[in-house]
Order: C-alpha cells, then structure tokens, then sequence
C-alpha cells in the first residue's frame, strides 16, 4: 500500500514516462550503491583503545604470561583418565604447529598432571632407563649397602604407588591456578580446556575440530562476529 501510494504521489507531479525513467534512475543509483557496499562484522572493531594502552596490555601479557583465552579447545571424554589421555595424544598436533609458525605456545591440564597411564610409563622408562643399570653402582658409590640398596628397589616396585590426580592436585594450593583448565564432570562426561596463545591463522585449528571425538575449537571472536553477522543479514532482508 505504501508503495501504491508512493507511486500515485509521482504521477500526480510528474508524468508517467517521467516517473518510470524516474523510478529507474533510483532503482540503478540505489544498485550501484548496493555494489560499493561492504561489510565488517569483526567485533574487535568495536574496541578501539589507544595505541598506548594497548601496547601495555601486551606488554603486560607476556610479563605475567598471560592469556586473552579468544581461542580455545574444548575437550570431551566419558572419564577423567580417559579425558587426560585424549588431551596427551591430542597434544603433538598443536607441537607441530608451534613449528610451523602457527602458535606460541598452549597450556593443558594433562602438562602437569599426566594421565594415570602416562604416569606409569615414565615409571617403567624409570625403571628401565635409571634404576636397573645405574642405581647400584651410584649407591654403592654413595657408600649405601645392599640392604639398603634393596628398600630403594622394593620401595619403587610398591604393588600400589601413588598417582597424581586432579582432585589431589587442586588440594595443593600451588596448583590452583590450574583450575580453570579443568571444567570437570558435567552430567555424564568430564570436560577440560586447551588455551592457545599467539594463534596466527585459525584455519589449522579448525582442520583439528573433531566434533565426533569431543574435541572442539573455539573461537569467541568469530562465534560473536556470527551472530553480528546473521543478525545484520536479517535486518537488511527485514529493511528490503
């Protein structure tokens, strides 16, 4: 109706040949515009601090080692040994990127605190590497007899040694700053995050994304400037 009425309003003050040349004329301005228009719906531009201040953010970042956390992996599993084992062997993915120039460095929980399986091959490497063709001659070397060499064996080769846990390391308060790599269980998985610093190009990251395996990529800037994204098309499809 509005239209109509439009149309009407410029009969009445012009002819009709004068209106269509009129219309056309609108219509070809209006495409041309349409064609130099171009859009950005990267969040970050709606952050605009002074060059200074960032420069000590940076700056501030690399001091404390710090990280922005804008990318991520999100690593699910059905247990916590078998969570920590799917980050250990997730790990030399991201190693090789950080050779190729495509990451700084990450930080994952299974760093610190190895999975119960990982943990008892470096007993065995232990074992096969350190203690059966040195440790007799070291002790003997220390002045210890061969009883005492022989607590050393036994002691080590205890039916139940003791592992390092998530639970038992975040009771220690020098391991608290670990926390927040470690979401912990949600209603029947366990779930961890891997932190990426220094991220140059995301689409190696997203050549990771595993979705079937429960691990995912994250990128918070890009699934904001989506929805920035999707919103503005609809508008403009709403405005037409």
């Amino acid at each position: 109706n509005s239209a109509q009425n439009i149309w009407r309003f410029i009969c009445k003050i012009t002819s009709v040949k004068r209106a269509l040349y009129l219309t056309v004329f609108v219509l070809a301005i209006s495409a041309f515009g349409l064609y130099k228009m171009h859009f950005n719906d990267d969040i970050r531009l709606l952050y605009s601090s002074p060059k200074k201040l960032m420069d000590n953010e940076i700056l501030s970042h690399k001091i404390l080692q710090q990280t922005k956390a804008v990318q991520f992996f999100l690593i699910e599993a059905k247990s916590e040994q078998e969570l920590l084992e799917k980050e250990e062997s997730f790990l030399p993915n991201l190693d090789k990127l950080i050779t190729e120039k495509s990451l700084i460095s990450y930080q994952a929980i299974s760093q610190i605190i190895p999975s119960i399986k990982k943990q008892n091959e470096n007993r065995e490497l232990i074992k096969n590497q350190l203690i059966t063709p040195y440790l007799k001659s070291q002790a003997q070397f220390m002045g210890l007899n061969n009883q005492q060499i022989s607590d050393i064996e036994n002691n080590f080769e205890q039916k139940n040694p003791q592992y390092l846990t998530p639970k038992e390391a975040f009771s220690n308060d020098s391991l608290k700053m670990l926390k927040p790599l470690w979401i912990g269980q949600i209603d029947n998985s366990y779930t961890s995050i891997i932190l990426l610093d220094g991220v140059t190009s995301v689409t190696p990251f997203k050549d990771l994304n595993q979705e079937k395996s429960g691990i995912y990529f994250m990128d918070k800037v890009e699934d904001i400037s989506n929805i920035f994204k999707e919103y503005r098309t609809i508008s403009f499809i709403l405005l037409v």
